[in-house]
């Protein structure tokens, strides 16, 4: 297919994305789609050639521009405009366009020209407080993905309010409500709703720990978070167990289910992460990348996965590539799913469920509640644990993953399952 072409209905259409510089001249569209009117593909080509020179000329002289000459013209193009008398929310919009797209000069202007006083009288907006918070996030080594919900969350509470951006301190309580009630009513889970609301409340926060004038109550505190309840984890019968151990040809669900890793966990790792402690002997699963600081922790290999692992120990590859993207892990979710569809089970259950299946065999098997939290990432609510304690050996930890065997729930896991779906392979309790 030649570039920037695509036919439909016989017809050739031009489509390029739209460089966020020239995005105002297509009515702040990130897409460009036309209909070149022609089957003919060599007359499509040429069209289309002339427009991506055209598009590449006008992205050129607007990088060209020096400061100076943005901000004249966003002061030219606001004088032409037929109603200067703006309301609140056109404003707030304005302002936040030519911010953008004319940095702090033609801020100042736009606010003294459309509300009649400074500029800086706005204070920190909701996007200079994401700028903020990431910052803040990063030194207190969050992830890439609690960074990034920063920005997505205030990006949708926006979309709600019609807005580009708004001041922090003109946040009603009320339009945080409404932004509530407009997630529920779309089916939204209560916990994904606290997650959002508690995002742009972390945003505030680190904004008034930057900004002494920013006094005002927080708008994101004390609201009533309401939607649908969260539904339990769906744990896995023994037969659809046993089907997923039929197809178990890479060890992903062995692998989850005798270490209690997270599904992007298992998926982040690396052979160069199954590691051997020189002083013990003890082969363990390196985890260096989670959700929580918790996260980060060692978990010793289960007998029935020795070998598996052995084979893969040292290797700086992924232990499960991305299909199209073999330099990014797997996605655990889409994995599962395909997993399923060959074992030929239609239920809800997910690798999450695997996770719950380690958490429930080992209390079943009498490992005392902490063990648990440590070999699963959670957090430790005991003082003397989360603070004092220098946490348990290897071997203490081994000792609690091998009672997984004895467990009632890992009954299907008895008698393993060869590659080629047999069950005459050698018994998960066996040491190789």
């Amino acid at each position: 297919m030649p570039q920037y072409l695509k036919q439909k209905r016989g017809l050739w259409l031009f489509q390029r994305r739209i460089p966020k510089e020239l995005r105002h001249l297509y009515g702040g569209k990130p897409m460009l789609t036309k209909s070149l009117g022609t089957s003919d593909v060599s007359v499509a080509k040429t069209m289309a050639a002339r427009m991506v020179a055209d598009m590449d000329e006008a992205l050129r002289q607007t990088r060209s521009q020096r400061p100076g000459d943005k901000y004249r013209h966003f002061l030219a193009e606001l004088e032409q405009r037929d109603s200067p008398a703006l309301s609140d929310r056109e404003a707030i919009n304005l302002y936040a366009e030519m911010v953008q797209r004319g940095g702090t000069a033609a801020m100042d202007a736009i606010a003294t020209k459309t509300v009649g006083y400074e500029g800086t009288q706005y204070g920190v907006t909701l996007l200079d407080g994401i700028e903020l918070s990431q910052k803040r996030a990063e030194l207190k080594g969050a992830t890439r993905k609690v960074i990034g919900n920063r920005k997505l969350h205030a990006k949708q509470f926006l979309e709600h309010l019609c807005l580009v951006d708004i001041p922090l301190a003109e946040i009603k309580r009320s339009q945080v409500n409404a932004w509530v009630e407009a997630m529920a009513s779309a089916g939204g889970k209560k916990g994904t709703i606290q997650l959002k609301v508690g995002t742009l409340k972390t945003i505030f926060d680190d904004a008034q720990r930057q900004h002494d004038d920013l006094t005002v109550a927080n708008p994101f505190s004390r609201v009533d978070i309401i939607g649908k309840a969260k539904e339990g984890k769906t744990p896995f019968t023994d037969s659809e167990l046993k089907a997923l151990l039929a197809v178990d040809d890479d060890y992903f669900t062995r692998a989850l289910a005798f270490s209690g890793m997270r599904g992007g966990e298992l998926c982040a790792l690396r052979g160069a992460d199954i590691k051997t402690d020189e002083e013990t002997g003890i082969m363990y699963f390196d985890i260096t990348k989670s959700k929580t600081s918790a996260g980060i922790r060692k978990i010793p290999v289960h007998p029935s996965l020795i070998e598996w692992a052995s084979s893969k120990a040292g290797d700086p590859g992924l232990l499960y590539q991305g299909k199209i993207k073999p330099d990014k892990p797997q996605r655990p979710t889409e994995f599962m799913n395909r997993r399923k569809e060959r074992a030929s089970i239609q239920c809800s259950a997910t690798t999450h469920s695997l996770r719950g299946l380690f958490a429930t065999g080992l209390e079943q098997a009498g490992v005392r509640s902490e063990t648990i939290k440590r070999l699963m990432g959670h957090v430790q609510e005991d003082l003397a644990f989360s603070d004092y304690s220098k946490g348990l050996t290897l071997r203490e930890l081994k000792e609690a993953v091998e009672t997984l065997c004895d467990a009632g729930c890992y009954r299907a896991f008895r008698g393993g399952v060869s590659k080629e779906g047999g069950d005459n392979s050698p018994s998960p309790t066996s040491s190789t």
